[in-house]
């Protein structure tokens, strides 16, 4: 039985989710009232963030193939203690993001159909998030 290669996330692929993560939609409508030179920002940001933590995590992902992530890559440099604190505050973090992440692009959904009726109700954009 032949085993299949594990597939690997690249540079580019670690770039372009980190900046999917930072610029979401919350982002998008406050740099539409700044204009165009917004691009220019976001291209900068991109080579001075998102670029060098992209090598960085796939430094990290090839040096320690575990599953687990950053929390093997702090356990093995700062130990225990520092490797669960890391874990239990970005198990947080994401706990409260993805919900306010959802609750905003149900609303910014219901107004791009023009059915800001949807947002204006609670239990409708409760269950649009919720799906």
């Amino acid at each position: 039985m032949k085993s299949t290669p594990k597939q690997q996330i690249g540079v580019l692929s670690l770039s372009l989710i980190s900046i999917n993560i930072i610029l979401d939609l919350r982002n998008i409508t406050f740099a539409s009232t700044i204009g165009p030179s917004a691009v220019f920002f976001w291209i900068v940001a991109a080579f001075l963030y998102f670029v060098p933590i992209s090598l960085m995590v796939a430094e990290l992902a090839t040096t320690y193939p575990n599953q687990g992530g950053m929390g093997v890559w702090i356990k093995k440099a700062f130990g225990d203690k520092a490797s669960f604190l890391c874990s239990w505050f970005f198990l947080i973090a994401n706990f409260t993001y993805y919900p306010s992440l959802l609750i905003t692009s149900t609303v910014a959904l219901s107004y791009g159909i023009k059915q800001p009726q949807l947002a204006e109700n609670p239990m409708s954009t409760a269950l649009f998030s919720c799906t």
